[in-house]
């Protein structure tokens, strides 16, 4: 059996990317779905504009504090540490989403991101 070459291995990995957005639910999927032919300004117009209609998403529940929890739409994780069942609504959802605050960034976020930055205009 012959070594995959480095261009058979990156149109995997674009079509791995690809079907993580298309496993989604459709409602997150409308949201996340990468724009072509943007201008690197755009995207991160895009990814800032994504990452609030994605928190629009959440279903959140109070803890045992009295504050509203959810975990990530579209991942469907909450943190990695601690007894919480979701993120606070909306300022840790948000770092979930932006990778922001030493907080692990969702990666179906990443992959959306990811495609959209690559299909980008010069």
């Amino acid at each position: 059996m012959s070594k995959p070459d480095i261009s058979d291995l990156q149109l995997q990995l674009e079509q791995t990317r690809e079907l993580v957005i298309a496993l989604l639910p459709e409602q997150a999927r409308r949201i996340v779905e990468p724009r072509f032919a943007l201008t690197i300004d755009e995207v991160i117009t895009w990814h800032s504009h994504t990452v609030e209609r994605v928190i629009e998403l959440a279903e959140p529940k109070p803890d045992f504090n009295q504050q509203d929890r959810a975990p990530c739409p579209l991942c469907r994780r909450g943190p990695e540490q601690g007894v919480h069942d979701g993120f606070t609504v909306p300022e840790g959802l948000r770092r979930h989403l932006e990778g922001s605050h030493n907080f692990h960034r969702c990666e179906v976020m990443a992959v959306a991101y990811t495609l959209t930055k690559n299909q980008r205009r010069q």
